[in-house]
């Protein structure tokens, strides 16, 4: 569970998670575990900011966001720039011409979010496939 802010907002949050609703014991009772992302391709200077500016800078966006109030009785700030690839046009076109190159390769096989998608199920997706092209190119039956 959890939710997308749409640029209308004009917030810094990109996004949030509510992981204790996700995944049971996440949070002792009556508490709940957040994960808030910020920045992103269109706020990337967020991710040189300070600590210090940044914490309340996030709480204020959550109370109007979520209405909610209070300070964080904890808090976990990991600074990840540059982390999101960013797909331009023509990217499918390019990650076509990779894959064909690859093909050369058969014991190459290409995986992650640089290529069909950033998200965690593309990118298992993605692995699974690999690993999959990886066994049929060492298969014993293969070669007979």
């Amino acid at each position: 569970m959890g939710a997308v802010v749409p640029k209308i907002e004009n917030s810094p949050i990109l996004a949030c998670s509510f992981s204790s609703q996700k995944y049971a014991h996440r949070a002792p009772e009556g508490k709940v575990l957040l994960r808030v992302f910020v920045g992103g391709a269109n706020r990337e200077e967020m991710a040189e900011m300070p600590d210090e500016q940044l914490l309340p800078l996030v709480t204020k966006h959550l109370e109007s966001l979520l209405k909610v109030r209070g300070e964080p009785c904890f808090c976990n700030i990991a600074h990840w720039p540059g982390t999101m690839p960013q797909y331009h046009v023509g990217h499918k076109e390019l990650v076509a011409e990779i894959e064909a190159l690859a093909e050369a390769l058969p014991n190459l096989q290409l995986a992650g979010n640089a290529y069909h998608g950033v998200g965690i199920p593309d990118c298992i997706h993605g692995g699974e496939l690999a690993a999959e092209r990886i066994l049929e190119s060492c298969s014993p039956l293969k070669k007979l």
